[in-house]
């Protein structure tokens, strides 16, 4: 759980006393007047609460039951980040998980976007601090829309995203990058899922792809509609109605799902693909907080957020059908089947993946898919620093993507990485 910080004077006093230090963990911040700064309770340290991409307002206010999205530093930010040039210190520091040394560089880095990939940035700047304690990174998960709109502003040094930037977006990137592109570098990947809360029902609820298009589509109303039991075989299924709720921000958690039901649904599907999708009917809410509290309140409800997210509030998940006709349930080890076929472009000079959404691998989940960070090709402020993090989160920091409900990058895409990220000037 976030606590705000002691006032200035207050905080002097506290960093003066060890006592007070060791009740806090206080991840590395950004040096910035303009900030506020954030401390982590230790014993919650270990909790990782994952929020999914969006932007926007328009929430209808659902119960706060879920910690909201925080920052995954000490700091929220609340200006432009510190981009001074980082200096690189000449010394490389094995990983902390023993993978290939890491060129450390002092230097402070700022980024905001995807909230898919919060929990992941949240475990990567932990552990890079203990590895590389000159370099500060402070990242805030405003939704994969806003994080572009920041970076193309010059706000952050590097935004997360789940989609890849539509052409106009690429051109203001392009811009504040000096006219050299900003690339998509990948990450991590984890899977979409969908939850769900229906009273009386005790069994592993599984949906297919069209049904999943009906009900989002409001086209399934109810749960003992003919096309769920059909999916549920056996299962004594309650006729209450379908809330299905939607994400009403610039959400990349909805642009993967959009793309896996057009691929999966076929002409099922009718409201094509995007981070701003319009559902009919539902409720529209903002961000994972926003839809996993309506479900939680709401006898019947059912929404999508990322496998991480479900994972650290313990919520009930779909078993969702693939193309080789089994019911899988998400996990890294069933996302990673279904990307071992992902295409990978890399012909603008970066990398583009495109999810196999219909992999025939019985054990695939498949709506699996990684998410981005946005940085310049050339032109950063703080390269050497960029590059620093980047390698460790990208390289060592895959050992721990199973363990905070993500998937590490498979091979088809991480051996094309580390050279992209070298690149980074």
């Amino acid at each position: 759980m976030f606590t705000t910080a002691p006032s200035v004077r207050g905080r002097r006093e506290w960093e003066a006393d060890p006592a007070a230090r060791t009740a806090h963990l206080e991840v590395p911040l950004v040096n910035s007047p303009r900030r506020r700064v954030l401390t982590v309770a230790a014993a919650a340290s270990a909790a990782l609460a994952l929020t999914a991409c969006g932007t926007n307002n328009n929430s209808t206010g659902s119960p706060a039951a879920t910690t909201p999205p925080a920052a995954t530093t000490a700091e929220a930010t609340t200006g432009a980040p510190d981009t001074s040039a980082a200096t690189t210190t000449g010394a490389a520091t094995t990983g902390a998980a023993g993978g290939a040394p890491v060129a450390c560089a002092a230097g402070s880095l700022a980024g905001a976007g995807s909230t898919f990939q919060k929990n992941f940035e949240s475990q990567a700047i932990k552990d890079f601090g203990s590895v590389c304690s000159g370099t500060k990174v402070d990242y805030q998960p405003t939704g994969s829309g806003a994080g572009i709109q920041s970076f193309g502003t010059g706000q952050v040094d590097f935004a997360g995203s789940d989609s890849l930037m539509k052409a106009d977006e690429q051109a203001t990137a392009n811009k504040r990058c000096g006219g050299s592109p900003a690339i998509h570098i990948p990450l991590t990947a984890g899977a979409v899922v969908l939850t769900y809360n229906l009273k009386g029902f005790t069994g592993d609820l599984k949906l297919s792809p069209a049904t999943v298009a009906g009900i989002a589509q409001n086209k399934i109303t109810t749960w003992d509609d003919p096309a769920v039991k059909a999916d549920n075989a056996g299962a004594q299924l309650p006729s209450t109605d379908i809330t299905f709720a939607y994400r009403n921000d610039s959400s990349g958690t909805t642009d993967i799902l959009s793309k896996y039901l057009t691929a999966a649904a076929g002409k099922v599907w009718t409201l094509g693909t995007g981070k701003d999708i319009q559902f009919p009917g539902g409720q529209g809410q903002k961000g994972s907080d926003g839809v996993v509290n309506a479900v939680k309140s709401t006898d019947g409800g059912i929404t999508y957020t990322e496998l991480s997210y479900a994972v650290s509030n313990q919520l009930k998940t779909v078993q969702v059908k693939n193309a080789s006709g089994a019911f899988v349930a998400p996990s890294g080890a069933a996302s990673a089947a279904a990307l071992k076929t992902a295409k990978v472009d890399a012909s603008m000079g970066d990398l583009r993946v495109s999810p196999d959404y219909v992999s025939s691998d019985p054990a695939a989940y498949p709506v699996a898919a990684p998410t981005y960070v946005i940085v310049c090709s050339k032109g950063n402020k703080s390269a050497a620093a960029l590059k620093s993090y980047l390698s460790f989160a990208t390289g060592t920091e895959q050992s721990k993507a199973n363990s905070v409900g993500y998937a590490p990058l498979p091979d088809v895409i991480a051996t094309k990485v580390a050279p992209l990220v070298a690149s980074i000037a």
